[in-house]
């Protein structure tokens, strides 16, 4: 079983050859799809050299899903160190986080689907890495109250409303694809994020 708690270790050639091997499978079979047999020849390896890095296909599943969290967590803490203002910043968020489920989104909903019966693993590893995916915005956004730029908020609060609207987007765009990932989407967000709903103070006098 996939130990979630600590960081998974440095990934040799052999085993990222199985894990994308395995993710094809995944995406196109399902898990239970595929057998330990079809995953070799996938990956042009022999069986021996998969047992060597996986216990079995259960935790081969688990670490596929890992490897998806640590790809969003890395991107997400690179878009958020972006130099500039808090505009900017934010815009290299959204900006990442479309380009992810563009990119990434189809097969990470297709491998959550097969997730039947690892709940409580699942549960765990999720919840790790949503605590990494908070952090950057998290920071982000206590910077912008340091400066000014922002009033006080409660930042973890925050950060899951930011993360809500972003997910809404992506989700119909993945669920219907009648919503692009685009520069209006991501002006939109940027827009309601930063002028909220109400109208602005009349200046008439």
């Amino acid at each position: 079983m996939l130990t979630v708690e600590q960081p998974p270790t440095q990934a040799t050639p052999s085993k990222e050859a199985v894990l994308d091997a395995a993710q094809r499978l995944i995406h196109q079979y399902g898990y239970t799809g595929f057998s330990m047999r079809d995953l070799a020849q996938e990956s042009g390896l022999a069986k021996a050299t998969i047992y060597h890095h996986f216990q079995d296909k259960r935790e081969i599943f688990l670490q596929v899903l890992e490897r998806d969290l640590i790809t969003v967590r890395d991107r997400i803490t690179a878009a958020a160190a972006t130099p500039g203002d808090l505009q900017t910043r934010l815009r290299a968020l959204i900006t990442a986080f479309f380009e992810l489920a563009t990119e990434r989104g189809a097969l990470l909903i297709s491998t959550l689907r097969q997730a039947e019966g690892m709940e409580c693993e699942i549960y765990h590893l999720m919840r790790r890495y949503r605590d990494e995916l908070y952090r950057p915005v998290v920071e982000l956004l206590a910077d912008a109250v340091a400066d000014g730029s922002i009033r006080p908020l409660d930042l973890e609060l925050t950060t899951v409303s930011f993360y809500g609207i972003i997910q809404g987007f992506t989700s119909r765009h993945l669920l219907t694809a009648d919503l692009e990932l685009d520069e209006k989407a991501t002006d939109f967000i940027l827009d309601l994020l930063l002028n909220g709903l109400l109208s602005p103070p009349s200046t008439a006098q």
